[in-house]
């Protein structure tokens, strides 16, 4: 399975670090700063992955996910990676089907053996 991932952070420096380390990781990343092209992009990348901040301006994180909830992309496993700690955040995040909600900052090396454990367990479920 190809490790396809497709991350939305809209700090130019952390989405830089970070896709530099993942892809150092053997993933292949398709970078956003916002939610604009997300359709377009999800669309063309078909990614395994969505790795997800929830701040984001115009459409935050929250509403792209209840959105992806209602689409074709309804199985796509989703990573929250965001500074937000607020539970509430969390617990809605949670109900609509995150897999891991990782709270900022963390090692990026955390960040990775998360999105490994994910995509094993996705290629586990999927049938032969």
């Amino acid at each position: 399975m190809e490790r396809r991932i497709l991350f939305i952070e809209d700090n130019n420096l952390h989405r830089e670090a970070t896709r530099k380390i993942l892809q150092f990781h053997g993933y292949n990343l398709l970078c956003l700063p916002d939610g604009e092209k997300f359709w377009e992009a999800i669309a063309s990348f078909r990614p395994n992955l969505l790795l997800l901040d929830l701040k984001l301006p115009g459409v935050d994180g929250l509403t792209l996910l209840k959105q992806l909830r209602q689409s074709y992309w309804c199985d796509l496993p989703v990573v929250v990676l965001s500074a937000d700690v607020m539970e509430s955040s969390r617990q809605q995040a949670y109900s609509l089907g995150v897999s891991s909600y990782l709270i900022k900052p963390v090692s990026l090396k955390q960040v990775a053996a998360t999105l490994d454990t994910e995509l094993a367990q996705r290629l586990e479920l999927t049938p032969a």
